[in-house]
């Protein structure tokens, strides 16, 4: 099984030096709160579609573990690739966000079925990934969940190619209980999940391979509850 991306506390070791891109996108709304009527108070702490300068203050310089990845605002969508491998390219919120309780949404599209995996990763303080849910693109294709140590012990299916974004949520609530979904479809569950103060990483991670795919990411949304 394909292993998940490395944190950005492990590239940091390693002496990654930040790209530079000229792109657009960062919307931080972390003082909008959002309500909806008959409803819990749901409140907006991070809002993200890209339309803006970017990474702007929201999010960390673009890190890669080598030359050939390119991470830029297209079309309104932060997408991500590479022409050589191993490499491992992706940004992370500057900004951290209390895990208990706390819901946070990514839409990812993958294009092409090259090797390569889109993936999203929750981060604690250290840098260390205590969450993440990869899309592999390549043969044969797959979606795979960490929560912690613990991986999904099926991998589930890949969307179709030409299928558009689909929705990842990762959900805590009060008690540590976290989930992954796939589309409000939950996929993953573990209970434990630490109270601390986070921030979520955007990547992809690819190990092998001559052709690549591309992902692309939009809407992030982070809310509490």
């Amino acid at each position: 099984m394909k292993r998940f991306g490395r944190s950005v506390s492990t590239l940091a070791a390693a002496g990654i030096l930040a790209l530079i891109l000229p792109a657009c996108g960062g919307n931080n709304k972390s003082d909008a709160p959002a309500t909806a009527s008959g409803t819990a108070s749901v409140t907006t702490l991070f809002s993200e579609d890209f339309s803006k300068a970017f990474p702007g203050t929201t999010w960390s310089a673009p890190f890669s573990t080598g030359s050939g990845t390119s991470i830029q605002v297209d079309s309104g969508t932060l997408a991500m690739t590479t022409s050589a491998s191993p490499r491992f390219v992706g940004t992370t919120t500057t900004t951290s966000f209390a895990s208990r309780p706390a819901t946070f949404n990514v839409q990812i599209m993958a294009t092409g079925t090259g090797e390569g995996s889109g993936g999203i990763s929750i981060v604690d303080p250290t840098g260390l990934s205590v969450a993440a849910a990869e899309w592999h693109a390549a043969s044969p294709s797959a979606l795979t969940f960490r929560i912690l140590s613990t991986m999904n012990t099926d991998p589930v299916a890949a969307p179709l190619v030409g299928s558009g974004f689909h929705t990842f949520t990762f959900s805590v609530d009060a008690a540590g209980n976290a989930t992954w979904s796939v589309d409000s479809t939950p996929v993953m569950s573990l209970g434990g999940f630490p109270a601390d103060m986070m921030r979520m990483q955007l990547y992809d991670n690819i190990t092998a391979g001559s052709s690549f795919a591309t992902f692309r990411f939009d809407n992030v949304l982070i809310t509490s509850p």
